[in-house]
């Protein structure tokens, strides 16, 4: 019982934040599933006991590490997890360990398959070649544009942490500002409170807070787009409200969250009714709304004809919507046909490519 404060906070927090789920739900966008996949996966791991063992604790961390391998720390939770756990008892063995090994072995031979690394765009790990293998220059160019990229201002975020911090929090909707100045306080409140609430706290719960910690130094240093850790984010105010004394979450939030639960319902009964008598496209409650199909080009490559969407709507790159494969960003100018069809696929001209790969980023 004394968790259902700090989860209702975690709703009218992200209730509060509207665009956080309205930005995601209403586009083809995967981060709001994952962010609800971690917001569950953290509650249930506290409210989990005697064991932590189910199907979401271990598998769910498989499926989101193959969304987004910044989910990396909390895959190496559930194996750590599985570990610890599995002497308990030995049908984990024939249960956990061939479904999440039915998870993450696709993903990897995916992963080789397009790019001819198993872990794109890590190119660290390439224990194996192929004449399909984007070269290590185009990686590594691909790796520092990214990071660069979500820092903000490709100028100031080359400078060494924390000097582009500033200029890359100050750059965030007020929504993120909100999120990202909550989230180091909760974690000090967190390891404030570590020791006292060691014996309150249960042994995979406090594990998964530790790898969430591994998750957001790690976020931060490869690809700080808030995004990516809306989950960690949310279950950074979870963990917080979890580790005030429990007088105070008890008696201090109930008012609160009843007042406030009712005023954010009223808010989303008028928003919502008035979004879908205003707007089309928002009248679409049983089936998804339609993805637009863009404008498209063809070209050759050899003797295989590949299409080159336009942009379309607001979105910032092209989009390969419902479009009939082959489909491609950009033309890179090295791409061969590996045969005569396309089930043989493509492979890359590496001895012809210059160390500069500009033109993936024009």
């Amino acid at each position: 019982m004394d968790s259902i404060p700090a989860a209702a906070m975690v709703l009218l927090f992200a209730l509060f934040c509207w665009p956080l789920i309205r930005g995601n739900a209403a586009t083809a966008n995967y981060d709001f599933i994952t962010s609800c996949c971690l917001v569950v996966l953290f509650i249930e791991s506290y409210i989990a006991r005697p064991s932590p063992l189910t199907p979401e604790g271990i598998l769910w961390p498989c499926f989101l590490f193959t969304v987004r391998m910044v989910n990396a720390p909390i895959l190496l939770y559930a194996l750590f997890l599985f570990i610890l756990l599995q002497k308990r008892d030995k049908r984990t063995w024939l249960l956990f360990l061939p479904a999440g090994a039915f998870l993450i072995i696709p993903f990897i031979w995916r992963n080789f398959l397009l790019s001819g690394y198993p872990f794109y765009p890590i190119y660290q790990l390439a224990p194996f070649h192929a004449d399909w293998q984007v070269s290590r220059a185009l990686l590594v160019k691909i790796a520092d544009y990214n990071t660069h990229f979500n820092r903000g201002d490709l100028e100031t975020s080359r400078l060494p942490f924390p000097g582009w911090v500033p200029a890359w929090y100050g750059d965030q909707p007020f929504y993120n500002e909100i999120l990202l100045a909550v989230m180091p306080v909760c974690w000090l409140i967190v390891l404030a409170r570590w020791k006292r609430n060691s014996g309150r706290f249960p042994l995979h719960y406090r594990l998964l807070m530790a790898f969430m910690i591994v998750q957001i130094c790690s976020w931060l240093y490869v690809a700080p787009d808030p995004r990516f850790v809306y989950g960690v984010l949310l279950s950074s105010l979870f963990a917080g409200m979890l580790s005030l004394p429990l007088t105070l979450t008890r008696q201090g939030c109930k008012r609160i969250m009843r007042t406030g639960l009712f005023v954010m319902s009223g808010f989303l009964f008028i928003y919502t009714t008035r979004k879908v008598f205003a707007d089309p496209d928002y009248r679409n409650g049983l089936l998804p709304h339609a993805l637009p199909v863009p404008v498209s080009r063809d070209i050759t490559v050899d003797h295989l004809v590949l299409h080159i969407p336009d942009k379309v709507l607001d979105n910032w790159n092209p989009r390969c919507y419902d479009l009939p494969l082959p489909c491609l960003y950009i033309k890179n100018p090295y791409l061969r046909a590996r045969g005569k069809n396309i089930r043989d696929g493509f492979r890359l001209d590496n001895e012809m490519q210059p160390q500069k790969e500009d033109y993936i980023f024009q």
